[in-house]
């Protein structure tokens, strides 16, 4: 059959047009950014897309509030039906969406609660990675034999962030930070200079030692480090009388006032009497605590690996002047905490309203970001960058041990 050459042209429009149909569109959020795709998991995102093109991956946001009305948006958008696919749920928040309903059941991937006994065990799992999952951390994730989310590689660990150059120049060892609470206490008298005058400094307040800024979970460590922690299991009478039986169904219950938590909350305070804290009102962004930072009003401040790579990626702050230390313990007889978060992906229950084929591109997604590769390419990046102090696996990531590496 002779065919026209306008015939021809609208036949391979049509299949353009089928080609694109194909295309499964999949939006990230806190998970993929491509203005930066030197990130860990964009580079892991973009690496799995272009082995397969018919996945299109794309960021989703729009205005981001400060602080903890960041997640305004995000509730707005599942509210209205146009929520991100795939996102990073916070350890804390997870149970919230999951009890929420905004987050979509990853069973068809991760395989079905057969016996009924409310978890998905290693025999009853089909996804290889689920053997990995400590169970602490699949409780976490599961409701009645439905699994939610799958944890991140890797942890996120926040001690205290401190400027090595201004412990030295108040004449201490800036490789020795101190180990308990009175230490503590001494050290930050020795780094507080109320009349100091700071450059560009919007506030003279002089240089206080700590910042303190309005982040909840910021109290959390300083109760470990006395040997305690916010929750406890309720006791058995209160849950017979609740109706409580397993701990996982309510059998908790906050604690406040238990004594570790009081005397954490008295050394807090009597830091603040004591002028050595620069105290923050409100939960601040990022930039602001690392402006105060880079500019010296104040030495230290609760902080992670995510404060660490924003003064040395976009202040340009040298690396070696950054120490970053556990937070010490009560006394003695205490030890002291590195405050490790976990994390999760999700997908949002929208997900669960697209055709199979589409679900099982949004899942392989998730699947590639939960790889061991995403937090190898973390550690590398860290050591690059001057970040890396120390590490176990050098040789597992590409780096030769050195004599002069710790």
């Amino acid at each position: 059959m002779t065919m026209f050459p306008g015939k021809k042209a609208l036949a391979l429009a049509a299949t353009s047009v089928c080609m694109a149909c194909a295309a499964t569109d999949v939006t990230f959020l806190m998970c993929y950014r491509p203005d930066h795709p030197e990130d860990p998991a964009t580079k892991q995102i973009l690496s799995f897309t272009a082995r397969r093109p018919e996945i299109r991956p794309f960021q989703w946001g729009g205005l981001t509030l400060p602080g903890a009305g960041g997640r305004a948006t995000f509730m707005l958008a599942l509210a209205g039906g146009t929520a991100p696919d795939v996102y990073k749920a916070w350890f804390h928040i997870l149970r919230h969406d999951v009890e929420e309903g905004f987050c979509y059941p990853l069973n068809e991937w991760l395989g079905e609660d057969a016996d009924g006994d409310g978890r998905l065990s290693d025999a009853e799992a089909k996804w290889s990675g689920w053997k990995d999952v400590p169970q602490l951390w699949r409780d976490v994730a599961t409701k009645d034999g439905k699994v939610y989310a799958v944890p991140t590689p890797g942890f996120a660990y926040y001690g205290i962030v401190y400027r090595k150059d201004l412990v030295k120049a108040a004449g201490l060892d800036p490789e020795a930070p101190p180990r308990t609470w009175n230490e503590f206490a001494g050290w930050c008298e020795r780094l507080t200079f109320r009349d100091k005058a700071i450059a560009g400094a919007k506030l003279q307040r002089g240089q206080r030692a700590f910042g303190i800024e309005n982040r909840p979970w910021g109290f959390l460590p300083w109760v470990g480090a006395a040997g305690g922690d916010v929750i406890r299991v309720k006791s058995e009478e209160l849950r017979v009388k609740s109706g409580e039986w397993g701990m996982g169904n309510g059998g908790w219950e906050a604690c406040f006032d238990s004594p570790e938590c009081l005397r954490a909350a008295d050394f807090l305070h009597s830091l603040i009497t004591n002028g050595v804290v620069r105290a923050l009102p409100q939960l601040s962004l990022s930039n602001e605590i690392a402006d105060l930072f880079v500019q010296g009003e104040i030495v230290s401040v609760f902080g992670g690996e995510d404060l660490v790579t924003y003064l040395t990626e976009s202040l340009n702050f040298p690396a070696e002047q950054i120490g970053l230390m556990p937070f010490p313990a009560a006394d003695e007889n205490c030890r002291p905490v590195l405050q490790a978060h976990k994390h999760f992906y999700a997908i949002t229950e929208g997900v669960g309203r697209r055709p199979k084929e589409e679900r099982d591109d949004v899942w392989a997604c998730v699947n590639e970001l939960t790889s061991a590769a995403v937090y190898d390419e973390t550690v590398r990046k860290n050591v690059a960058e001057g970040r890396a102090r120390c590490t176990t696996t050098w040789r597992r990531v590409g780096y030769a041990p050195s004599r002069n590496r710790p």
